[in-house]
């Protein structure tokens, strides 16, 4: 298994500007590891708009996408790339790795929102799980600047408007940001329709969007995700064998 990381942790690496770029730089990197497929690919949350784009390139070039997993987004980020300010673009990383309670979140969200951005890190640092804190290592300067990346992350996102078709996608569906399960698939999940040739799965996994992989239900996730991956890639290698 191989993961993207971001670009731009370094401090000699530029942040990305478009989807284009990431995706071609990706494909890249996957092909120095495995030049040529069946290949199987999954996205959580952002990312799998980007694991969309990229088997999108690795199809254009005749190779065989077997599974493409989409965990828990819509294909148009728009919408939800304009509403992340600072605030809760902080409040929403320390939420996913354990350094904020979703209470903590809704108090800074409520409360800091329009501050100056140094302001607003520095309460929620104050707040944070100072163990968690220190098992990442993280001080004030190296959150914010994981805070600067993932802004640019956004910025590309509002600027992306998808398109082309995959063969198959498979959609990993948890309890949304707002809304209930059925409003969310039946609402922006189900514009992934459009953009796969075969009739997409959809698959409804424990928990919320941020806790759907915590240690509470990943045990589950795994196994859910598993038979799918096994499910969809025999239905996409007899397509191909067509």
């Amino acid at each position: 298994v191989y993961a993207f990381r971001a670009r731009g942790f370094h401090p000699d690496e530029p942040f990305f500007d478009t989807m284009e770029e990431m995706a071609d730089t990706y494909v890249e990197a996957m092909q120095k590891i495995q030049p040529h497929g069946p290949y199987y690919l999954t996205g959580y949350s952002y990312g799998g708009v980007v694991a969309f784009e990229v088997a999108k390139r690795l199809q254009a070039q005749g190779e065989q996408i077997h599974f493409c997993g989409v965990l828990n987004v819509p294909p148009h980020i728009k919408p939800r790339m304009h509403e992340i300010k600072y605030c809760d673009g902080l409040t929403n990383l320390m939420l996913f790795v354990e350094l904020l309670t979703k209470d903590q979140v809704l108090e800074i969200n409520e409360t800091m929102m329009g501050k100056p951005n140094e302001e607003v890190l520095a309460v929620a640092l104050e707040m944070s799980n100072k163990k968690r804190l220190e098992e990442l290592q993280l001080t004030a300067e190296k959150l914010n600047h994981w805070v600067m990346l993932a802004a640019s992350l956004i910025d590309v996102g509002r600027k992306y408007d998808p398109s082309g078709v995959l063969k198959t996608l498979t959609l990993f569906y948890a309890i949304p940001l707002r809304g209930t399960k059925q409003e969310w698939v039946q609402g922006p999940l189900a514009e992934w329709n459009e953009f796969a040739e075969l009739p997409i799965e959809y698959i409804e996994v424990p928990g919320h969007h941020y806790t759907l992989m915590s240690p509470q239900y990943v045990d589950q996730f795994i196994r859910i995700y598993k038979a799918a991956m096994d499910r969809t890639a025999a239905r996409a290698i007899a397509s191909y064998a067509q």
